[in-house]
């Protein structure tokens, strides 16, 4: 039986973030909050980037 890379990769990564739930679920969650604040920050100055460029190409 062949296992290939990418479904033990998948593998891997989900029993270690289960075994994160069980083991430390206020910085799991401290984690995801700080990295959707962290994303939404970056959209936000994205689309105002393009809202400048756009005002300046006009």
């Amino acid at each position: 039986m062949a296992v290939n890379k990418k479904n033990l990769g998948i593998g891997a990564g989900v029993l270690f973030i289960g075994y994160w739930i069980f083991t430390d679920p206020a910085g799991l969650a401290q984690l995801t909050k700080d990295g959707a604040s962290g994303g939404a920050g970056l959209t936000g100055d994205l689309f105002s980037a393009v809202i400048d460029f756009t005002k300046e190409a006009t």
